[in-house]
């Protein structure tokens, strides 16, 4: 089956601006929800069953580049290109708490797959954060100091985490052709 996820009338949302299209999405654990994220920084929690929306996400003030459900279905975190955390609580219909996680954009947020313990994030400003989700601590900051990085993965047993980088100026310089003479 397919859902079509319309953008929400105008006048819902809490911009003047005009929205901008889906560029995150991600559904709950149960398979009865999803959320989706725009470049105008406007989020949305769906109900698949109805294909109607059922709850608005404002607070980000740039682009929500990256969004993560935790594992029990009560918590979304997004992030993007305001260098900030947000944690919606969906059983209270609000934002929890604000966290400005990062010096750049945030460019992917992952919750520990067994028990949601833990939430990582990652970020252009070269460093990847693992946050404690039971008070949302910051438990550790690991700078890379290499190259931005664009995504964050975790195995199951939460023994490797896997970060993606992107190429820095002096790696593509490295990786460009000689021209010939």
């Amino acid at each position: 089956f397919f859902l079509m996820i319309r953008r929400p009338p105008r006048s819902t949302q809490s911009r003047s601006s005009a929205a901008s299209d889906v560029y995150k999405r991600q559904v709950h654990p149960d398979g009865s929800l999803v959320y989706t994220g725009d470049l105008g920084g406007f989020g949305m929690m769906w109900d698949l069953r109805t294909g109607k929306s059922i709850l608005p996400l404002f607070g980000h003030v740039k682009q929500i580049i990256c969004a993560d459900i935790s594992v029990d279905g009560y918590h979304v975190v997004t992030g993007g290109d305001d260098n900030t955390l947000r944690v919606w609580d969906l059983r209270r219909k609000n934002c929890l708490m604000e966290i400005p996680a990062h010096t750049k954009l945030i460019s992917d947020v992952k919750f520990e797959p067994n028990n949601g313990r833990f939430l990582l994030s990652s970020a252009y400003d070269c460093s990847f954060k693992i946050w404690s989700t039971k008070d949302w601590s910051l438990g550790k900051n690991v700078s890379s100091n290499e190259s931005k990085l664009t995504s964050v993965s975790i195995t199951q047993d939460f023994q490797y985490c896997l970060l993606y980088t992107s190429p820095s100026p002096r790696d593509r310089q490295k990786s460009r052709m000689p021209s010939s003479a």
